[in-house]
């Protein structure tokens, strides 16, 4: 769907035949931020609005099916049919459900896609929204999340080998790990940045079943 045009106009979009069903997603007056992607035969539309609007526009297209749940991590995350070139209106649905906030850290070997118009999404469970396309090449990415959606959509023209990256826990701390007879977990981190040829020990408390 592309962005709606006036600001007093919302649309909720529902899976199924009426506003019963499951709601898949809202679009709202000021453009569009993440896409809504109905997995279902049918689809309900409503629309609420005011005297003020003048003109609204929305675009519906059908898409390839792809993504899926993801229970662990790391996780190869793929476009479709990489290395290959990624199929005209792709809408992949990928979603990380972790067990707490998570930093999560996305290395990404290659990112090729149509700029602006084939997208990579990213939405957390705050609603924050970060999307990319464009060739950026090797490159590293990373959100904080409990719940992480990933959405991939493409158009109908212009397609390239798009993305290919691991998905892992960031560790915010380089260096060696242990654990001492208390269950203490300790990092031996080089120095290196503000002393050459020194270390330093910085002790993280962590329950029995971390690392």
């Amino acid at each position: 769907m592309s962005s709606i045009r006036n600001s007093s106009v919302r649309f909720r979009i529902y899976e199924g035949s009426d506003d019963q069903g499951k709601l898949a997603g809202t679009l709202e007056g000021g453009g569009l931020s993440f896409p809504v992607i109905v997995e279902s035969s049918s689809a309900y539309i409503s629309c609420v609005t005011d005297l003020t609007s003048e003109s609204v526009s929305f675009r519906l297209q059908p898409f390839t099916s792809c993504g899926e749940d993801v229970a662990d991590i790391p996780y190869n995350l793929l476009s479709p049919m990489f290395p290959g070139n990624y199929p005209n209106y792709a809408g992949c649905i990928w979603r990380l459900q972790m067990n707490s906030s998570t930093t999560l850290l996305f290395q990404f070997s290659s990112f090729d896609t149509e700029t602006n118009y084939d997208i990579l999404y990213f939405k957390n469970e705050e609603g924050n929204v970060d999307r990319f396309s464009g060739t950026l090449g090797s490159s590293d990415y990373t959100m904080t999340a409990t719940n992480l959606t990933i959405v991939f959509v493409s158009d109908e023209s212009e397609s390239s080998t798009g993305f290919n990256a691991t998905v892992d826990e960031a560790n915010l701390l380089s260096g060696t790990k242990f654990r001492d007879a208390n269950d203490k977990i300790h990092w031996v981190v080089p120095r290196a940045i503000l002393t050459p040829s020194s270390y330093f020990c910085c002790d993280i408390l962590c329950d029995r079943n971390t690392g």
